[in-house]
């Protein structure tokens, strides 16, 4: 599977990248971005496309990595805009996944039948570590004795069954 990344949005749901970006440090910010896709995903035979908003936020440094290949935007386009493209006009889509928490490019990814998944989804499904998963995507809940009532009114279960 081929992976193109909504950069920045994957970026600010890991917590120690969100601070890089914060602290101004985007270089840093990219660096362990890449380090982060390329430890999660079997590099071997498979592509990944990072596309970041504007590369006048970066110092210019070349972002070289095997299998990785980073496209920033330019004004006045976005990488929002730039995704959708790719998904639009690229030929066999069906080999390829975009992972954004936007829904506008989730909804066209579908529409054009790529596989798609959630920033937070893509982190906690490639990760054992999920420190960097925001509490609210990583929390359990449990149901309450009114939830489970409620159900065994619907369905006519016992406690036994």
């Amino acid at each position: 599977m081929n992976y193109i990344i909504d950069g920045f949005n994957l970026a600010f749901k890991i917590s120690t990248i969100k601070s890089e970006i914060e602290s101004g440090n985007i270089d840093v910010a990219i660096q362990k971005l890449i380090h982060f896709v390329r430890s999660r995903i079997n590099m071997h035979g498979n592509r990944v496309i990072l596309v970041l908003d504007g590369q006048e936020f970066s110092s210019g440094n070349s972002f070289n990595s095997p299998g990785v290949k980073i496209m920033f935007s330019k004004a006045p386009q976005s990488a929002d805009d730039i995704i959708r493209n790719f998904i639009r006009n690229t030929k066999n889509i069906r080999k390829w996944c975009v992972v954004s928490s936007d829904n506008e490019i989730l909804y066209t990814a579908q529409d054009h039948g790529a596989g798609r998944q959630k920033s937070a989804d893509f982190i906690r499904k490639t990760s054992d570590d999920t420190s960097d998963i925001p509490a609210a995507y990583s929390k359990k809940t449990n149901p309450t004795n009114i939830d489970l009532d409620y159900w065994r009114s619907i369905f006519g279960k016992d406690d036994d069954e």
